[in-house]
């Protein structure tokens, strides 16, 4: 089960979109959060029906780079949640990973139909949309963690081949196992 969640928020247009792909299916949750007047919609559809609307196929990818981990859940008090940054008003994305709870007892794998789906799109094209730089800062900053983490696998990777280098054939296994796991820790 892979969870997403794209959070806009401002005072008089925030949208909550919380994708839940299970297998080829993706439900999707619409909060219209505004004030006491709350209206959520549900969609469950295919990835190709999602690829044909396009506000919340941008939505969609704009998901995974505000959520923490879409692949692992995490549990607070029994409940599943996850960790997002929201956007707010366009003007930025927030520097932390809030927790999110997240209900996947809705989940359905009934997939609606196509009237449905015209007559809530005029909702779904009211979602605001995060700004060009925006998501080009979300891009950058998700590039440079990828570049961080290719460094230290690379300079993993030179430990343990300089540590082969050094050590003859025939060192015993236990002691290599000690030097390797003392290594990887520095």
């Amino acid at each position: 089960m892979q969870i997403s969640r794209y959070y806009y928020h401002s005072n008089r247009n925030t949208a909550i979109v919380t994708f839940i792909k299970y297998g080829d299916i993706i439900n999707i949750y619409i909060d219209f959060d505004i004030g006491d007047d709350e209206q959520v919609l549900e969609l469950v559809i295919t990835e190709d029906k999602l690829k044909t609307i396009p506000n919340l196929w941008l939505c969609y990818i704009a998901s995974f780079f505000l959520t923490k981990n879409s692949y692992l859940s995490y549990y607070e008090e029994c409940n599943p949640v996850i960790y997002i940054k929201k956007v707010w008003k366009n003007l930025y994305i927030t520097n932390y990973y809030g927790e999110q709870e997240i209900d996947i007892s809705i989940v359905s794998n009934i997939l609606s139909n196509d009237d449905y789906i015209e007559n809530i799109l005029i909702d779904i094209d009211d979602i605001t949309l995060i700004n060009n730089e925006l998501l080009y800062k979300l891009l950058e900053d998700k590039f440079l963690r990828a570049e961080e983490l290719l460094l230290k696998c690379e300079m993993t990777f030179e430990k343990i081949r300089a540590l082969n280098n050094i050590i003859p054939d025939n060192f015993p296994t236990d002691l290599y196992n000690v030097i390797y796991t003392k290594m990887l820790k520095v």
